[in-house]
């Protein structure tokens, strides 16, 4: 009788949810792994209930396309003519941009369909008022908690304590966040700069050479100051490589383990799996409180090898800390041979006293004979131990020398040796098409020769972050050596190959460089489809550059068999 009635229960639950629909509306992309990990929180409470099918998910992309009116407007005709036949029964926003469309569009894209946010780092009260249907969770912000935690461990080794932000929207809110810690702060000893505009060269320059006696800390960072796109997952590695101080955030699955030392960050699966939890909650019929918002728990974390690297203690981080990457010690390694070397030292000396009592003359040679055991055990541990630090240091070693073989160090961009890397892994890829461009800087040896090679530099940099900022993320810009560059484009036909080349010579061409009027470039395309080998690709490229060359430079020209 009881499974009937569980049974009966279980369809009356299924049949409650059965055809409601929930969008998931993201402001940023799933490349970002807080959005991937807060969408798995949501989806773990929603599909306990709602099916696959009738969950639709859509990425703002807003990271990239900050304060941008084209993009939010753009979105907003592609959900209206989407959404005009579906209507879901529930929004889910994640992070303060895409609440903010809602507030602008909801009413006409998605009357009366209630919205339950999440991701939301400051109190949207007064964005609310007089809306409804608005219900959420906070995530809110620990900066004040994180400054207070960095100048307690390092109260006697820093005087300045760097924080992070930038420009857009999200960002000034931040900094007016740490402006008024730094009004409040009392720290005579060690006093809070707020640096909102830079540019990532700048600031790579900044942690490598003028990071004495200090420590950083990222409240979120979307472009630089030369709108350029801050990768976490690319971006904050080199920049935590080269800094000889400290950097610390707020945001756990982001930037942990990507060396940031650690702070008080949060969780976002578990906000999510919140969030999920209260939508499930309205879709049932259940009256949900529009005032409360929740905040999100910011905890200690720490990368154990970080806390190594700058020499913090344990005894200085807060009681409930949590510890990520620790290395396991050579006695928790080898704790069962340990242990099996004692009890067989114990035995033999055991059988040594039993035959001291009946053979007293082999009492020596016995005691003897476990000395020399006891000596060539602790030669063996010794070596081991000597092996084992010798095999990590070789191992950091080359990881590092593998980094530095593949970059290059002037534009910071995959070298000659990584883009032939690149071209033979694609290679191996059947049925895949790409195209490639070889990228030359016109008349690049009079530049040197007028304005020096320092300037000559700039240019090189200035070419490749042009070029980086008019690619798609899958494309990959290499130094292919001197003023030559080799832009690899997968999954890309020439004729598309010829436009991408075109709209970077008109950009780059346009774009003043003083005391130049202007720098030119010529490029040489081909595909996959027209040779029989990389190298011969190659040579196609190059003849197609050398006929650019050839009709007067400041041409994209494509290769035709």
């Amino acid at each position: 009788m009881l499974r009937y009635c569980l049974f009966f229960l279980l369809l009356t639950s299924q049949a409650c949810f059965a055809g409601q629909k929930v969008l998931l509306l993201n402001s940023y992309h799933s490349q970002y792994q807080w959005t991937r990990e807060n969408i798995q929180g949501i989806q773990q409470e929603l599909s306990k209930h709602i099916a696959e099918e009738n969950i639709f998910i859509e990425f703002m992309d807003s990271r990239r396309f900050i304060d941008d009116p084209v993009h939010i407007n753009a979105l907003a005709s592609l959900y209206r003519n989407k959404y005009r036949q579906v209507r879901p029964d529930i929004i889910i926003s994640t992070d303060d941009f895409a609440l903010d469309f809602l507030l602008q569009y909801r009413d006409e894209i998605f009357p009366d369909v209630p919205v339950v946010y999440n991701g939301i780092n400051f109190d949207p009260s007064e964005k609310l008022l007089g809306k409804k249907g608005y219900v959420g969770i906070l995530e809110g912000e620990a900066i004040a908690q994180n400054l207070a935690m960095i100048a307690n461990i390092h109260q006697d080794s820093i005087n300045e304590i760097i924080v992070l932000s930038d420009k857009n929207s999200l960002g000034e809110l931040f900094s007016q966040e740490v402006l008024k810690v730094q009004k409040e702060w009392k720290n005579k000893k060690i006093k809070i700069t707020l640096n909102n505009d830079f540019s990532y060269e700048s600031l790579l320059y900044q942690v490598n050479n003028l990071s004495q006696n200090k420590a950083y800390f990222i409240t979120a960072l979307h472009k630089d100051n030369q709108d350029r796109y801050f990768s976490y997952t690319h971006d904050i590695p080199i920049l935590t490589r080269y800094s000889k101080a400290p950097v610390y955030g707020m945001w756990g699955s982001p930037l942990m383990g990507l060396g940031i030392v650690g702070g008080y960050m949060n969780n976002p699966k578990t906000h999510g799996a919140n969030a999920g939890q209260l939508a499930i909650k309205i879709l049932s019929g259940e009256t949900v409180d529009s005032q409360v918002q929740r905040k999100a728990l910011f905890s200690p974390r720490f990368d154990a090898r970080q806390l190594n690297k700058f020499a913090i203690s344990q005894h200085t981080l807060p009681t409930n800390s949590e510890f990520n990457f620790i290395e396991i010690s050579l006695a928790e390694k080898y704790q069962s041979v340990i242990y099996s070397v004692l009890i067989i030292i114990f035995v033999l000396l055991l059988i040594i006293i039993i035959l001291s009592i009946q053979i007293r003359k082999r009492k020596i040679a016995e005691g003897s004979l476990a000395e020399l055991n006891n000596d060539l055990e602790d030669k063996i541990v010794r070596r081991t131990i000597a092996l084992e630090s010798s095999n990590r240091a070789l191992l950091k070693l080359n990881n590092r020398m593998e980094k530095l073989a593949n970059t290059d160090d002037l534009t910071l961009i995959p070298n000659r040796r990584h883009g032939h890397r690149i071209l033979d892994r694609l290679n191996y890829i059947d049925n895949s098409e790409y195209s490639i461009a070889l990228i030359d800087i016109d008349h690049f040896k009079q530049v040197n020769d007028q304005h020096g090679h320092d300037f000559g530099d700039q240019v090189l940099q200035h070419i490749t972050q042009t070029i980086s900022q008019c690619i798609r993320p899958s494309d990959t810009i290499c130094r292919w050596g001197g003023e030559e560059f080799l832009l690899i484009m997968p999954d890309t036909k020439i004729e598309h190959a010829q436009l991408t080349c075109e709209r970077i010579r008109q950009i780059i061409g346009s774009t003043p460089m003083p005391p130049l009027e202007k720098v030119t470039i010529s490029t040489g395309i081909s595909n996959k489809t027209l040779a029989r080998s990389n190298n011969e690709l190659l040579r196609q490229a190059d003849k197609a550059l050398y006929n650019a060359k050839s009709q007067g430079r400041d041409i994209c020209i494509s290769w035709q068999n």
